[in-house]
């Protein structure tokens, strides 16, 4: 989302907001009775108008909007998806991850970018649990894919 959006958006529900409190917390009208010499101050009832009632649900409308936008839309925007993603090569994939899911992406990667699931438990000194973990993290940050494969899964580099 562009800047200039994002500041509209944000203008409008300091202002709608405004709006709202200015109306919800006006103060009220105070009356003053002279009966014979004596002056009684009563404070008003608080009525709203069709006028007062229309700016409040417009004001109460719009800030709820544009919070929705703020928090659900806008905080989605500029980040990269997987589909917009920059393609990296293996070997800068291996510069940026640590310790075991290195050494696990290595092991994929050193076995052509495919291995079966069991074969990459053999072949490496983790047990099964730590390798299903270890993929799914990998997966998680797609690089690599799961393919179901018999009793097993077939482990592509993406």
């Amino acid at each position: 989302m562009n800047r200039r959006a994002y500041a509209g958006a944000a203008i409008l529900l300091i202002i709608s907001t405004i709006v709202l409190v200015d109306k919800l917390f006006a103060p009220r009208p105070i009356q003053i009775l002279m009966d014979g010499g004596q002056t009684l101050q009563m404070e008003g009832t608080s009525v709203f108008t069709l006028q007062d009632v229309f700016i409040l649900v417009l004001s109460a409308w719009v800030s709820g909007a544009t919070v929705v936008y703020l928090l659900l839309w806008a905080s989605g925007e500029g980040r990269i998806t997987a589909d917009e993603r920059p393609e990296m090569k293996p070997e800068d994939v291996l510069r940026l991850l640590e310790g075991d899911e290195r050494r696990l992406y290595q092991r994929i990667l050193d076995s052509g970018g495919e291995i079966l699931q069991k074969d990459l438990v053999l072949e490496s000194d983790f047990n099964k649990a730590k390798v299903t973990r270890l993929l799914d993290k990998l997966e998680e940050k797609r690089l690599i894919s799961r393919v179901r494969h018999g009793m097993t899964n077939r482990i592509i580099l993406a």
